[in-house]
C-alpha cells in the first residue's frame, strides 16, 4: 500500500526578451531586432509514503514495478503538454508492441493506462465545457 499526498502544483510563466542593445529599444524598427519567448515551467510536489520496511532483502518485483509505474507517470499535464505526451506514449506503445516478454507486457499496460488517463481527462473536460452556459465560456 502506498499513500500519496499531492496537489501542490505550480506553473511559472516568464517572458524572455532578446534584443540588440540600443537598436532593440527604438520604436517600430526595434521590433525587427528583438525576439520574445514565453517560457512555461510546471512543477508538482507529491509525497509517497509506504509502510514497508526492507532490511537488506531484495525488493519484490511487484513493488518495484508499482514504484516504476508511479515514477514514470506524467504528474502535471496542462493542455499544451498533452499532445506531446500523447505522441510520446503512442511511440512507446508501438515500440513495445514489437518486443516480447513479461516485462514488456507490464510496461505496455502501464503506458496504455497513462494514455487512457489523458484521454479520459480530455473527454471529461469536453463534457464539462458542453454543460457550461454559452455566456460563461471563454472565447
Amino acid at each position: 500500500m502506498v499513500v500519496i499526498f499531492g496537489g501542490l502544483r505550480r506553473q511559472e510563466k516568464t517572458k524572455e526578451v532578446d534584443q540588440i542593445p540600443i537598436i532593440g529599444d527604438l520604436p517600430i524598427i526595434g521590433e525587427l531586432f528583438k525576439s520574445t519567448n514565453t517560457v512555461v515551467k510546471n512543477s508538482e510536489l507529491i509525497v509517497f509514503l509506504s509502510p514497508h520496511i526492507y532490511r537488506g532483502e531484495p525488493i519484490p518485483d511487484e513493488a518495484m514495478a508499482k514504484f516504476k509505474e508511479i515514477k514514470d507517470r506524467p504528474m502535471l499535464l496542462l493542455r499544451e503538454d498533452r499532445d506531446a505526451t500523447k505522441k510520446s506514449l503512442l511511440k512507446k506503445i508501438r515500440r513495445l508492441q514489437k518486443q516480447k516478454g513479461k516485462n514488456v507486457t507490464g510496461e505496455l499496460m502501464s503506458t496504455l493506462n497513462s494514455l487512457d488517463e489523458i484521454l479520459s481527462q480530455e473527454i471529461q473536460e469536453s463534457l464539462d465545457a458542453s454543460e457550461t452556459p454559452l455566456a460563461d465560456r471563454k472565447m
